[in-house]
């Protein structure tokens, strides 16, 4: 079964899990990918439901998953709004993000904006926090649980309400397909910040609970 914080060389998938690389990229590149490039998919596709022209908002948006998230988002069609830390404003703009917001001027939650969906990447935030900018009918999704996360999602399974999501990757073959085809076009890039050596994965896990990612790392388990 598919599962992440996996330290090893080898790993056991099933076969509609997988797919192959991208032909264009290095294959530390591509070990970024699967986890954070689903999970910002998914949460857009099937949480967020974005459609061309709508205006979405991603916080946390330097990060593993909001790098890809705000590519993915682009490749959607949609405008896209994104909060990063002050010295990572830079990167996020050369991502294609339409609208970039330093959380140190402009909180998430403070932008005056209406959206059609907002992903909250590092968990931060719940959907009352943003009833400003989605209005009744606007999406939010997080890829943490919370007390109040769980029940909106608990609603949203039972077709309740459907306005608060919480992201529950799967990798699938075909999203992984997907995956390659913007990657060998250009339309979606990985970034890989840092290698880190198998006797550095303490330095490694440290550095991912930072929340300081500029896109991702990893831990070379060969030479």
């Amino acid at each position: 079964k598919f599962a992440g914080g996996v330290h090893a060389e080898v790993a056991k998938l099933n076969q509609t899990e997988i797919f192959k690389i991208p032909s264009n990229i290095s294959i530390a590149e591509a070990s970024c990918v699967p986890l954070a490039a689903q999970t910002a998919l998914q949460a857009l596709r099937d949480c967020c439901n974005i459609k061309q022209g709508h205006k979405v908002l991603i916080n946390g948006a330097s990060g593993g998953v909001g790098h890809f998230a705000v590519q993915i988002a682009k490749a959607m069609d949609a405008e896209v709004h994104a909060v990063s830390g002050p010295k990572n404003v830079p990167f996020v703009e050369s991502l294609g993000a339409d609208y970039v917001y330093s959380y140190a001027d402009c909180p998430a939650t403070e932008i005056d904006h209406s959206f059609d969906a907002v992903l909250d990447v590092f968990g931060k935030f719940t959907r009352s926090e943003f009833v400003r900018q989605l209005g009744k009918r606007g999406i939010f999704a997080s890829t943490l649980p919370s007390p109040a996360t769980l029940l909106a999602e608990i609603l949203a399974r039972f077709g309740i309400s459907k306005t608060s999501r919480i992201v529950m990757v799967r990798s699938r073959s075909d999203d992984l397909r997907q995956i390659k085809v913007w990657i060998e076009n250009g339309t979606v890039k990985p970034h890989l910040e840092k290698k880190y050596a198998p006797d550095q994965a303490p330095e490694a896990h440290r550095h991912i609970e930072s929340k300081h990612t500029v896109g991702k790392i990893c831990i070379r388990l060969s030479s």
